[in-house]
């Protein structure tokens, strides 16, 4: 049996974005000399012209096509993903998620920081985070909200680490198809690098994943912080009256 010729690679997408281009002009650059010998400058009998300028330009990698096959189910061998009209459609929001997730472990790396599923060992440390950004009261138990979720959905309690120390946490909450998010904290000294935009996105999807068409969020009236930075990342305030009674120690 012949052996199957290896499919050849295409790169996504057929536009990349341009990471840096530079002019060189130097004719002693190493760079300048090895492109002036492959168009013969140095062979007896050329002519000489005017001051040659070399411009390179580097490309931002994207992803092969056998990554976007991976992303919607795809064996490898099949045809190419543009010869199937149907599929073009899904190919393009393959692609575009495949960006996403290079792009964000791009930017994650030159931030030194990293993004995991909650471990039991991480409580303490959760928990000052969130105390130190008001999350909580005194009145509140966010230990059982904790045990609740990593009994039920420990994939939809992430949180986000600078050398190791949690720095960011976020807990998602799914009740049949509509979706909840909770406990969205990013320590002040990292706040406005798009960190909390990162987490929502990852639960985002997670949750669409689970079934959930609509995500919905509680905040404090009075925190208009966080109420621009969820307007920012698509979010609506909408008017109703949200009302409440404790069961212990009162309010």
């Amino acid at each position: 049996m012949k052996k199957r010729k290896q499919e050849k690679r295409k790169i996504f997408p057929k536009d990349p974005k341009i990471a840096r281009q530079e002019i060189i002009t130097d004719q002693s650059d190493p760079r300048m000399i090895k492109f002036r010998k492959e168009r013969g400058e140095f062979e007896p009998g050329y002519t000489q012209g005017k001051t040659v300028k070399l411009q390179i330009t580097e490309y931002e990698a994207g992803p092969d096509e056998f990554q976007v096959k991976e992303n919607i189910g795809f064996v490898d061998g099949g045809p190419s993903l543009w010869d199937i009209p149907f599929l073009r459609d899904m190919t393009e929001k393959a692609i575009l998620k495949v960006n996403e997730e290079y792009e964000r472990k791009r930017w994650a790396r030159e931030l030194h920081i990293d993004f995991r599923q909650y471990k039991r060992s991480d409580r303490k440390n959760v928990l000052g985070l969130w105390k130190i950004c008001k999350l909580t009261h005194p009145w509140e138990t966010p230990q059982k909200d904790i045990d609740q979720r990593i009994k039920t959905s420990p994939d939809l309690f992430l949180v986000c680490l600078n050398d190791n120390n949690i720095i960011a946490t976020v807990m998602g909450r799914c009740d049949e198809n509509r979706g909840w998010i909770e406990y969205l904290a990013v320590h002040p000294s990292f706040r406005r690098k798009k960190i909390g935009r990162q987490l929502i996105k990852i639960i985002e999807d997670r949750l669409l994943k689970k079934g959930c068409d609509e995500i919905d969020l509680l905040l404090q009236q009075d925190n208009q912080e966080a109420t621009n930075f969820l307007q920012m990342v698509g979010y609506r305030i909408i008017n109703m009256t949200y009302m409440g009674k404790r069961l212990q120690n009162g309010f």
